[in-house]
């Protein structure tokens, strides 16, 4: 009990009921500097903060299908987090799901405990914001109470990948295969083999083909999928200014 050791700590110079009343003091000094935004410093000791973590982007190939996520919080102090509820609130407002912060850490942290959750994904195709949060009290075995923490985070939508897509990068007037630049088409991702051709399994919508590669200049296209395509991209040679010398 933390009151019992600080209590052993002082000596008998303090009554266990006074070390109470000191250590609640202190308790909810921390909480309600926390809530409102504060950092507390404590030289030699350490410093409570609240910290916000970003998770990453998850994506659903197939509309309906629940997104699994995971969610995790931490303290910057290292405190005990097991058992803290978690939950995941729609940009509406709603609560979508509700989980419970497992019994370890996650791999390399000191003290970021975390959890698997599955969030329903939204009935139409497109980006949607949700945003994870840890309510605010005494969770689990933690060492002090904490402030509500949260951190928003993004889910994508789309149709399955029915199509091939095959874009030709060649570069202008010289008919050159193009490696290694980058092709996007939306959610798809690719880049071009020795030959200039990069393969993409799509789904049918009209998007905006960017390609790119350093020392090249492409235009960006739209793009309507409803079925197979190839599609040949002249790539414009830039300058070379690296020799460039001023007058």
């Amino acid at each position: 009990d933390l009151v019992e050791q600080v209590a052993e700590a002082i000596g008998p110079g303090i009554t266990k009921k006074d070390c109470a009343l000191v250590v609640d003091g202190f308790l909810n000094a921390v909480k309600l500097a926390l809530s409102n935004g504060e950092n507390i410093e404590i030289r030699g000791f350490g410093t409570f903060k609240v910290r916000k973590r970003k998770t990453r982007m998850a994506r659903n190939p197939r509309t309906g299908d629940p997104v699994e996520v995971k969610i995790g919080a931490r303290c910057a102090e290292g405190c005990d987090l097991r058992g803290a509820p978690v939950e995941v609130v729609a940009a509406s407002g709603g609560t979508l799901v509700r989980g419970v912060l497992g019994e370890g850490v996650w791999m390399g942290s000191e003290a970021l405990y975390w959890t698997r959750v599955e969030v329903p994904a939204p009935e139409g195709e497109g980006r949607a914001s949700w945003e994870a949060r840890l309510p605010s009290g005494r969770h689990g075995t933690a060492c002090l109470p904490h402030a509500a923490s949260g951190a928003a985070f993004g889910t994508m939508v789309a149709s399955p990948p029915g199509h091939l897509l095959t874009v030709e990068v060649l570069e202008s007037g010289a008919g050159l295969p193009v490696p290694g630049a980058a092709v996007s088409l939306g959610i798809y991702r690719g880049w071009t083999d020795e030959t200039g051709r990069a393969m993409l399994a799509v789904g049918a919508g009209t998007y905006e083909l960017v390609v790119w590669k350093a020392g090249y200049e492409v235009p960006t296209t739209t793009l309507a999928v409803s079925g197979d395509l190839t599609l040949r991209v002249g790539a414009e040679p830039l300058p070379d200014t690296s020799e460039w010398e001023d007058d």
